[in-house]
């Protein structure tokens, strides 16, 4: 099979795009394993099934307004009809969610890092 080299051009200029894209809706500040749990512009829900750490961004610049740790069943409101977040009922962040606005939801467990730690012995000769 022989592949021209327009074909391959083609196809990782695809490929990057198609990175790109998937990342595009990642924020930096959110680890690798930090997964989208709610998105939308009024009011969003989410209850956390294990602990970790919550991140809310506000589109359309992706600004982070609000992080936080929460445990194993918290439950998580943003709600831009009285300008407030809370967790569990509690309000944790209360200025400037605005109606027109979309906002993203993003969930890190807390348990999912792996560590590797290698030990290393030098003998040097002489």
């Amino acid at each position: 099979m022989v592949i021209s080299r327009h074909g391959i051009a083609t196809l990782l200029v695809g490929l990057v795009f198609g990175v790109m894209a998937g990342c595009a809706d990642h924020p930096s500040e959110v680890p690798a394993d930090g997964v989208k749990v709610a998105e939308g512009n009024q009011k969003l829900l989410y209850k956390a099934p294990e602990a970790g750490t919550i991140f809310i961004y506000e589109s359309p610049d992706n600004r982070l307004i609000y992080r936080g740790a929460i445990r194993r069943g918290d439950t998580v409101e943003l709600n831009t009809n009285d300008d407030r977040i809370r967790v569990n009922g509690k309000t944790v962040m209360e200025k400037g969610l605005g109606n027109g606005r979309d906002y993203k939801m993003f969930f890190d467990p807390a348990g999912s890092r792996k560590v590797v730690v290698e030990r290393r012995t030098e003998t040097i000769s002489r």
